[in-house]
């Protein structure tokens, strides 16, 4: 919720995706961070074993933390690092 009040008072949404796929124990705990710094509906999850070109991309990557389209981190995601995501995408800029 706190994180849609920020985007909003900053006349932005953010698109954040989790690369993710069943059964990956790295990727549910990224999926609870993600809810928690982002919001629980404002993350999308993609699981990639649904379209081919995507499980080719993010197999051996898996979790992948994408905000306004740019990937910002990948296997042990902290809430440090979505934090940070967060705070520099409302700034207008997503860093790595």
């Amino acid at each position: 919720m706190l994180a849609r009040i920020r985007s909003v008072l900053v006349g932005r949404e953010l698109d954040v995706t989790l690369m993710s796929k069943p059964g990956c124990e790295l990727c549910n705990k990224a999926e609870r961070v993600a809810r928690r710094v982002f919001g629980a509906r404002r993350v999308r999850v993609v699981n990639i074993l649904e379209d081919r070109a995507l499980e080719d991309t993010y197999v051996f990557r898996i979790p992948v933390l994408i905000v306004d389209g740019v990937e910002i981190a990948e296997g042990l995601i902290t809430e440090d690092d979505a934090r940070r995501a967060r705070a520099a995408a409302l700034r207008g800029r997503v860093a790595r």
